[in-house]
Order: structure tokens, then C-alpha cells, then sequence
């Protein structure tokens, strides 16, 4: 069940932040694809830093920030449920 409701979390993260105009990319990578083994949400964003925005959504939906850092022009962000 915690499974589930893990997963469902991630999804709607996912959904979230693919609403906002900020976010070039983001991608659902499931555990067993994941060193982890968590669910993880990878995150690419126009902007110099990680906005309020996507650490709003990256909390409402209990999910913790693994890393983030500038990339290539853009910022990437990696969270986990």
C-alpha cells in the first residue's frame, strides 16, 4: 500500500511541476530504475536557482531535494518520495 501512495505522490509532482512555465523537463524514474530505490522525480528548470514554485510542490507532495545544482544553462533538480 505504501507503494502506491509513494508512487501517487510522485505523480502528482510530476504533473505539478509540468504546469509550470519555469520547467523545461521533468521525468518520473521508478525504483527499480533508481540506485535508490525510491521513487524519483528528475527536474530541468529555466532558471538561476531552483524557484519557490517547484520547492512549494516538491514539499506539498512530501518529497525531499537529493541534489541540485546548475547544468548546461539551466538548473536540475532531483527529488525523492
Amino acid at each position: 500500500m505504501e507503494y502506491i501512495q509513494e508512487r501517487n505522490r510522485a505523480r502528482r509532482a510530476v504533473d505539478d511541476l509540468g504546469q509550470l512555465e519555469s520547467v523545461c523537463a521533468v521525468e518520473l524514474i521508478e525504483p527499480s530504475e533508481d540506485p535508490t530505490g525510491c521513487w524519483t522525480v528528475e527536474m530541468t528548470v529555466d532558471a538561476y536557482c531552483l524557484p519557490p514554485a517547484v520547492l512549494s510542490i516538491l514539499v506539498d507532495h512530501g518529497l525531499s531535494l537529493r541534489q541540485s545544482g546548475p547544468r548546461q544553462g539551466h538548473w536540475h533538480g532531483v527529488a525523492v518520495v
